[in-house]
C-alpha cells in the first residue's frame, strides 16, 4: 500500500480552509472560537517559518483597506462592534491566505497545496451532499440552512471541486480526450446539484466551468491576460444598471422564468437597483465597512446583489480600486502559466455569479492568490 505523507504545511492548509469555510452545524460561538484559534495557528506557523519582510506583501493593499474602511464604518455608527470584529476577522483572513500561498511558493509546493485544496473541498462535497440528502431541498432555498451553509455556499464547493480538479490534471484534460470530458462530466455535475438545490446563480456559474476545458489556447490567452479579467468584472459592475433594458429582451425572459426558474424581477433585485446609486454615492469614497446593512436600511430587505457594487457599499469607491487593483496584480503574474487555467475558470465563474450574487469571497480570493502565486513549472497530479 503506498504510504501517504502529510507535512506540517498541509496540516496548515487544510486549517486555512476551514477558517474561510465554516461548519454551520456549530453553534455560531463555536464557529467563532476555532475560527479564531485557526487562523491564530497558521499567523504564528507563517512568523516562525518566513522571513518577516515576506509579510509586507500584496495582499495589504486591500485587506488594509478594508480594515481602515470597516473602522470609520463603525465610528460613523454605520456598522456594530461585533461587525467591526469581523471585518478585521476577514482582513486577516486574507492575509493570512495569501501570505500561506506565497510561503508555498517559497518552498515550491504550490502544485502539493492545489492537492490539499482538491483533497478538503472533495471531503467537503461528500458531506454536503450527505446533508442535502437528509435536509432536503425547496424552492425557497433561504429556509435551508446546510452543514457548511445556505444553497450558495454548498453549491459553490462543487464548483470548486471542479475548477480545483482541472488545475490538479491539467496536462492530462489538455493531452488525454478523457480526462477533458471528465473535466466537463464534473463541472456538468456540480451544475447538476445546483439545479437540485435551487440555485441558479451557481448553475450559470457551472457552465463557466462547463466550456472551460473545450476553449482553444488562444482563446484561453486571451482570457488569462490581467486586463481581460478586470474588464469582465467592470462590466458585470454594470448589470444593476442595465437590468431593466436586458430583462426586456424575450428571449432573456424565457431563460429566467423557464431554464432557470426564476421571476422577472429576479427575487427583489429590481427594487434593489433602483436604489442602489444613491446608497453608494451617501459614502461614496470609504463606503460603510465590513457587514453593513445599507441597502437594508433603504430598501428594507436584501443586500447590493452584485458583487464589485457590494464592495461599492462596503468599501467605497477607494476599497474598490484597491481591490481591482489587487486582482489585476495577481492575474499579471499568472498570465503565461497555462496550468492554473482550471484556477482562472473558477475565476470567472465567481464573476459570472458577481452579475446578480455577493460571489467575491473566500473561493474567488482562494482562486485569485493561487494565480498570484503559481510556479512556472509543468503541472502534474499532487502526491500528497
Amino acid at each position: 500500500m503506498k504510504n501517504i505523507r502529510i507535512r506540517q504545511i498541509d496540516i496548515w492548509i487544510y486549517a486555512m480552509y476551514m477558517v474561510m469555510f465554516k461548519i454551520y452545524a456549530m453553534p455560531q460561538l463555536l464557529q467563532q472560537v476555532y475560527k479564531v484559534m485557526l487562523l491564530g495557528g497558521v499567523l504564528i506557523y507563517l512568523f516562525l517559518h518566513m522571513d518577516l519582510r515576506r509579510f509586507l506583501n500584496g495582499s495589504l493593499l486591500f485587506s488594509g483597506f478594508a480594515v481602515v474602511s470597516t473602522i470609520l464604518g463603525y465610528m460613523s455608527d454605520c456598522i456594530p462592534l461585533s461587525d467591526l470584529f469581523n471585518g478585521i476577522q476577514f482582513a486577516l483572513c486574507l492575509f493570512a491566505l495569501y501570505t500561506l500561498f506565497l510561503h508555498c511558493k517559497d518552498l515550491g509546493y504550490t502544485r502539493q497545496a492545489v492537492g490539499c485544496l482538491w483533497q478538503i473541498t472533495g471531503v467537503f462535497c461528500v458531506i454536503s451532499l450527505l446533508s442535502i440528502l437528509i435536509q432536503g431541498t425547496s424552492p425557497d432555498g433561504t429556509t435551508i440552512t446546510y452543514f457548511f451553509g445556505n444553497k450558495f455556499a454548498t453549491s459553490y464547493f462543487f464548483l470548486m471541486f471542479a475548477g480545483l480538479s482541472q488545475v490538479r490534471y491539467h496536462d492530462h484534460i489538455q493531452q488525454n480526450l478523457l480526462y477533458r470530458f471528465g473535466a466537463v462530466a464534473l463541472a456538468l455535475i456540480a451544475i447538476a446539484i445546483s439545479g437540485w438545490i435551487y440555485c441558479s446563480t451557481s448553475m450559470v456559474a457551472g457552465m463557466v466551468l462547463a466550456v472551460a476545458p473545450l476553449l482553444p489556447k488562444s482563446l484561453r490567452r486571451f482570457a488569462m491576460h490581467p486586463v481581460t479579467v478586470v474588464v469582465v468584472m467592470l462590466l458585470c459592475a454594470v448589470f444593476p444598471l442595465l437590468m431593466e433594458p436586458i430583462m426586456s429582451s424575450k428571449l432573456v425572459q424565457y431563460v429566467v422564468v423557464n431554464v432557470l426558474g426564476e421571476s422577472l424581477s429576479l427575487t427583489g433585485r429590481k427594487k434593489i437597483y433602483r436604489y442602489l446609486l444613491d446608497v453608494i454615492a451617501a459614502r461614496f469614497a470609504f463606503g460603510y465597512g465590513y457587514g453593513n446593512d445599507a441597502v437594508w436600511q433603504v430598501v428594507g430587505f436584501g443586500n447590493a446583489q452584485n458583487g464589485l457594487m457590494q464592495y461599492m457599499v462596503d468599501y467605497g469607491a477607494c476599497g474598490t480600486v484597491f481591490f481591482l487593483g489587487t486582482v489585476y496584480g495577481c492575474v499579471k503574474k499568472a498570465k503565461n502559466i497555462d496550468w492554473v487555467w482550471g484556477a482562472f475558470a473558477l475565476l470567472y465563474a465567481m464573476i459570472v455569479a458577481s452579475l446578480v450574487e455577493i460571489s467575491y469571497g473566500y473561493l474567488f480570493f482562494m482562486a485569485l492568490f493561487l494565480l498570484c502565486w503559481a510556479d512556472a513549472s509543468p503541472a502534474s497530479p499532487s502526491k500528497t
